[in-house]
């Protein structure tokens, strides 16, 4: 959906806060927290590579374990060629120990 539309919609449901002189202000501070909300979920993301070395597994077996959890679970995107996941499904979805590099 459109960030208007998000914006609109959001403004539908807040009436009883916003002043009748005021929905210029109101949709700025909407838009503010959108954009931020964005930033948040971005600075969130963690490529194949730092998911390895969290994981303590070769580059190569996390993105064959991301790609894995995509197709069971939806978990991860495959962007430019790299996988990308969010930090919380690094914590969730580790790989077996049996593949996590040794001392």
């Amino acid at each position: 959906m459109p960030t208007n539309e998000r914006i609109d919609r959001a403004l539908a449901l807040l009436p009883g806060l916003l002043f009748e002189d005021d929905h210029l202000g109101a949709r700025a501070l909407l838009e503010e927290l959108y954009d931020a909300g964005g930033d948040d979920r971005l600075s969130d993301l963690r490529d194949a590579k730092q998911a390895a070395a969290q994981w303590g597994v070769k580059h190569r077996r996390a993105g064959a374990h991301i790609a894995r959890l995509h197709d069971k679970y939806g978990v991860g995107r495959l962007v430019g060629g790299a996988w990308v996941l969010r930090q919380q499904d690094i914590d969730a979805h580790p790989p077996d120990a049996k593949y996590r590099r040794k001392g």
